[in-house]
């Protein structure tokens, strides 16, 4: 195994992880636009009630994002880029202990 086919694995990896990320960001945007923008409340008590609001949003978006064929294949893919690299990363730390 070369240092560029360990570079490539973990590349794809990156890849793979970015494409899920923007996916899960795109979930997070539509439920927070699909919510209720009620700015009302003043002090600390409207701003808990907004971060309150904000992390019910997020995680309705996640269990939404989870129901997604395109985000689970993401996941799988992501899975499986991960499982790759390892694999060469294994590979090569073994073969330059083999040479040493």
């Amino acid at each position: 195994m070369s240092r560029d086919q360990v570079k490539d694995a973990w590349s794809r990896v990156g890849d793979e992880l970015s494409a899920l990320g923007l996916k899960l960001k795109l979930h997070v945007e539509e439920e927070r636009s699909d919510s209720d923008d009620d700015e009302s409340g003043e002090g600390l008590q409207g701003a808990l009630k907004r971060l309150g609001e904000a992390l019910d949003d997020t995680v309705e978006a996640v269990s939404d994002a989870a129901k997604d064929e395109a985000v689970r294949e993401d996941v799988r893919q992501a899975g499986k880029r991960l499982v790759d690299a390892l694999t060469v990363t294994v590979q090569q730390v073994s073969d330059e202990v083999s040479e040493a």
